[in-house]
């Protein structure tokens, strides 16, 4: 139940700010404006520096808002997950997909959000029960790629598609995901 609670938030949320911050007090300072601003959906990376703190700290400000959904990003493997989601984090995102991490984040039944770049990635991120795949590097891709996988695969009904295109291509992009699914 909880992961079904965490995907639709992520769906309701629209938009994921993804947060890369030199300092722990820039990341706290600049989810506020992410927040203030209308966003429901942050992305704290893990290249962020004590990134755990800051996903704890976030939940622990924002305990009263329901729509607010904190995930962990740029996180490259299983311990990392672990202890993104220890901290708080609601849904785990990486640059690739790890066999490993997908089984803890099942374990603790949070979406994982693997980076894929090819058809045989998603099938092997598809059998390890992700929900949603990342397409990686999102400058790669175009809606006619999502056509073109949909074909060979047997996809689940909610499986969903997302990406990070470079800004300029991100509105065009999401515009003709939505319609493709």
């Amino acid at each position: 139940m909880k992961r079904v609670t965490v995907l639709n938030k992520l769906k309701k949320s629209g938009v994921i700010a993804v947060l890369r911050a030199h300092t722990k007090e820039e990341a706290l300072k600049v989810t506020e404006a992410v927040i203030n601003g209308g966003i429901t959906g942050i992305e704290v990376t893990f290249s962020v520096p004590q990134a755990e703190e800051v996903v704890r700290k976030i939940q622990e400000i924002h305990s009263d808002c329901e729509d607010l959904v904190i995930g962990a990003g740029t996180v490259l493997d299983a311990i990392t997950a672990r202890v993104a989601i220890l901290a708080g984090a609601e849904y785990i995102v990486s640059p690739a997909f790890d066999k490993e991490t997908a089984e803890i984040c099942n374990l603790y039944q949070v979406p994982y959000l693997p980076g894929c770049m090819t058809i045989t990635e998603i099938s092997t991120a598809l059998k390890a029960g992700v929900d949603i795949i990342k397409l990686f590097p999102g400058s790669s891709y175009n809606p006619s790629f999502i056509n073109a996988v949909k074909g060979p695969l047997p996809m689940p009904i909610n499986l969903r598609f997302f990406t990070t295109p470079k800004y300029k291509k991100t509105l065009f992009f999401l515009n003709k995901l939505d319609k493709k699914g």
